[in-house]
């Protein structure tokens, strides 16, 4: 399978050193007010800030296109800089990969903009929007709950599905935690896509979607109930653990 990331319409902007694509959708006015407010004046504790530490930023704002998160990566050394742009764990590659999982069915927030700011040619600041998926996380929603109901059981064999899209499309998300899972009215939907990857070869590709698999599936060990549905419902796809 080839990689595809295309993405059917975008706009590029350039706002001083920052370069922009965007969808039509979201105006270039508010991505400037984006970039212009000074965020490291934001209180930690304002229920709006969704993730925060030394290197990101994960907000959830408000827009003509109603709610949206941005996520803000910032490289203060040269060293930061420099993985940052070689390892292209940055706004980029979620830009990317998000279009890829879009034009494969594979749910996942709507890419709306990525924003990328340079400093001696090396990746210093960038920014990645997406609409804000509302749900609890994969984990909240199962370790929180008392009992395993039916509508779980449906859940369980959405995400069972969404396995099988990913290793039928060659891509692992190489982080896929419970938490990178938020249920949704819609069912599951992939999120925090900073270390997915694309193998054009088979074989490496199926090893690296069973390292997400297996990394699944350790979050339910404090559950065995919740465990042995996910065994079955994988196991009923031919999927062995």
């Amino acid at each position: 399978m080839k990689f595809d990331a295309s993405i059917p319409s975008v706009q590029t902007a350039r706002f001083d050193d920052w370069s922009v694509e965007h969808s039509p959708a979201l105006s270039t006015k508010w991505l400037q007010d984006l970039i212009e407010f000074d965020w490291s004046l934001i209180d930690k504790k304002d229920p709006n800030v969704l993730n925060i530490n030394d290197s990101s930023l994960v907000v959830k704002i408000e827009s003509d296109l109603g709610y949206l998160a941005a996520k803000l990566s910032s490289n203060d050394t040269l060293k930061e800089m420099v993985l940052n742009t070689f390892s292209q764990k940055s706004a980029k590659r979620n830009w990317q990969y998000a279009h890829f999982l879009v034009n494969h069915q594979i749910s996942t927030p709507e890419p709306l903009a990525f924003l990328q700011r340079k400093k001696l040619g090396l990746n210093y600041q960038s920014w990645y929007i997406c609409r804000f998926e509302e749900g609890l996380t994969c984990e909240d929603y199962f370790l929180n709950a008392t009992s395993f109901t039916p509508a779980m059981k449906n859940i369980i064999s959405s995400i069972v599905e969404l396995f099988r899209a990913m290793k039928e499309c060659q891509v692992s998300h190489g982080n896929l935690n419970a938490s990178n899972l938020i249920i949704s009215q819609d069912g599951p939907c992939l999120i925090d896509l900073d270390s997915m990857s694309y193998c054009s070869n088979k074989k490496k590709a199926e090893q690296k979607w069973r390292e997400d698999l297996l990394s699944f599936m350790d979050n339910w060990w404090q559950r065995h109930d919740i465990d042995k549905q996910f065994r079955l419902a994988f196991l009923k796809q031919g999927i062995a653990l």
